[in-house]
């Protein structure tokens, strides 16, 4: 975790921010602007090869390409910790519904739990309910 950066990227790293990055290793690069274009460039620069694309971030990050149905498949790990009050996946303001279909799950020995989910865009979209199930 060298630099404050999490992981090693195999290919490009890049950084979606509005802000200069300092101290960056070499490969990280900062990314502002449309995550259309971005996704686009990624998808057209990894065709063929049998890479995908991994999104680590906040819910801000998360949030902008879910927005334009961008996410083909979300991998969540869920601790075995309860929270008294966290950091939400998504900024309040997201208001995107969308039904997942579960396609991998698996307990780990240290109790989190691995699950993969893909977009299900079979289904009839999902309809915004009050409270907290839906």
């Amino acid at each position: 975790m060298a630099h404050g950066y999490p992981i090693e990227a195999e290919g490009r790293c890049i950084v979606q921010t509005h802000r200069p990055l300092k101290d960056a290793p070499a490969g990280v690069e900062a990314f502002a602007g449309d995550v259309r274009k971005l996704a686009a460039e990624l998808r057209r620069e990894l065709a063929g090869t049998g890479k995908d694309v991994c999104l680590f971030g906040g819910g801000e990050s998360i949030a902008s390409f879910h927005a334009h149905g961008l996410v083909d498949r979300w991998e969540l790990a869920i601790m075995p910790a309860l929270l008294g009050d966290g950091i939400p996946l998504f900024p309040k303001r997201s208001r995107r519904v969308e039904r997942l279909r579960l396609t991998h799950s698996r307990a780990l020995k240290n109790g989190v739990i691995e699950v993969w989910y893909e977009p299900d865009r079979s289904a009839v979209p999902a309809q915004r309910t009050a409270g907290g199930c839906g």
